[in-house]
């Protein structure tokens, strides 16, 4: 199915993005102060046959087929195409103690407290990694992706802290929340830097 960027309305995404991520997690709250002192656009991805009367319905399913794979397309190209560029995904519907044994968190997982993480970098990155994180990541009322120029390496034991959670946040390229009822995503980047799709 063919998609096309739409340019979103600054006053309108910025309202969902508030909405999305002043009640979450410690990543997702530094990410709004972030965006909000920071020069930046924002866009969403549809199907080109969609009803453009709907594209600030950002609550509303029904429009955004398909969109998750061109996402994860978007998101292994920024990390192939730079190898010190990582990709973090949170997971508001896990806690710290439910993921022993948890395969993607023993691969990719971080924590900050009891708040879980997973960070991909372009040494392990996979489409099908990149599947698993955003599954992960949607629990459908959230999601956050944050694509960041911070060096992640320097996380230690799978434990974040709050320098770290702030250098992902002021260096990010790309985020991405999720939206139309966890079909789709509303993205900003920032103005001053490449065009991520």
């Amino acid at each position: 199915m063919k998609m096309k960027r739409h340019e979103l309305n600054a006053s309108s995404a910025i309202k969902y993005f508030e909405r999305k991520l002043n009640i979450s997690n410690a990543l997702s709250k530094q990410m709004l102060v972030a965006i909000t002192s920071r020069k930046g656009r924002f866009f969403t991805i549809l199907p080109d046959c969609i009803d453009l009367n709907r594209i600030y319905d950002f609550d509303s399913g029904g429009i955004a087929t398909g969109v998750r794979e061109r996402t994860e397309i978007i998101i292994l190209k920024n990390l192939n195409g730079n190898n010190t560029f990582y990709c973090v995904f949170d997971d508001v519907s896990s806690g710290y103690n439910e993921l022993n044994e948890n395969e993607l968190f023993i691969s990719v997982g971080a924590n900050y407290l009891n708040e879980i993480y997973y960070v991909v970098g372009a040494k392990e990155v996979s489409r099908e990694l990149l599947s698993d994180c955003f599954s992960y990541s949607d629990a459908i009322w959230h999601s956050l992706c944050i694509v960041t120029g911070a060096d992640c390496s320097k996380i230690i034991d799978k434990k974040l802290d709050l320098k770290n959670i702030e250098d992902i946040c002021v260096d990010a390229t790309l985020v991405v929340i999720g939206a139309y009822d966890g079909e789709g995503y509303v993205f900003w980047e920032p103005s001053s830097e490449f065009t991520s799709c």
